[in-house]
């Protein structure tokens, strides 16, 4: 009974988490964010989104489309849930959120950045991940890693690999490879974004390190300077 309350009690906080997550923007007029909420009670799931909408509709469809992919793999994910447990339904209940954390916008340049959590009903724990978008609005295309960065040698990535690490600051957590690496564009900085289990245990939780552009300006590409 006292494992149950425990694992309903972590459920409560996490759901509530992911609701009141709040949005960082630095945003030109004509961004705005919708939302969508779900409630089966049938199958005891709750499902909140939030969805960008700016003058850019090929971004707009692509992120969207996204999320509601990603919805649609958690709601299977449910079913499975039941299928395995022989149509029985865990009484905690599921929950997933797409939450935007963060927006970036200027003449350039959009960036967006998104928590996405889930739980499953009956599981131990909730699992979370970042997901990021940054679009080059003169190009009309997403800005990848080697898009954005510019090294030139070894030396650099170790550079940028030691400045991620150093501002995450935390004992055992070193990041070692920049292969993958999920970051986003703020006004005057950039933000490495890792999550659950990706570089450190649960505990951790995600892991953002925030590093100033004039830090690392020399490793960014001219083009975005």
């Amino acid at each position: 009974m006292k494992k149950l309350l425990i694992i309903f009690i972590s459920t409560i906080c996490f759901a509530f988490t992911c609701k009141k997550a709040i949005v960082d923007s630095y945003i030109q007029k004509g961004i705005k964010i919708d939302s969508i909420k779900i409630a089966d009670k049938k199958r005891r799931f709750e499902i909140f989104l939030t969805i960008p909408v700016s003058k850019i509709k090929k971004l707009d469809l692509l992120i969207k489309k996204e999320i509601l992919e990603d919805k649609a793999a958690f709601i299977n994910m449910v079913n499975e849930n039941i299928k395995e447990n022989n149509g029985k339904i865990s009484f905690i209940g599921s929950d997933y959120s797409c939450v935007l954390n963060h927006i970036f916008d200027n003449k350039f340049i959009i960036s967006y950045n998104f928590i996405n959590s889930q739980y499953i009903g009956g599981t131990a724990h909730g699992i979370s991940r970042f997901k990021s978008y940054n679009y080059d609005l003169k190009k009309g295309k997403f800005i990848n890693f080697n898009d954005y960065f510019h090294l030139k040698s070894d030396a650099d990535s170790t550079y940028l690999l030691s400045a991620i690490t150093k501002r995450i600051n935390r004992k055992g957590v070193e990041v070692n490879t920049l292969e993958r690496i999920k970051f986003n564009i703020l006004k005057d900085s950039i933000s490495f974004n890792f999550d659950n289990y990706e570089i450190a245990s649960y505990s951790e939780g995600l892991i953002q390190a925030k590093i100033s552009k004039n830090e690392i300006g020399r490793l960014i590409n001219s083009n975005y300077r």
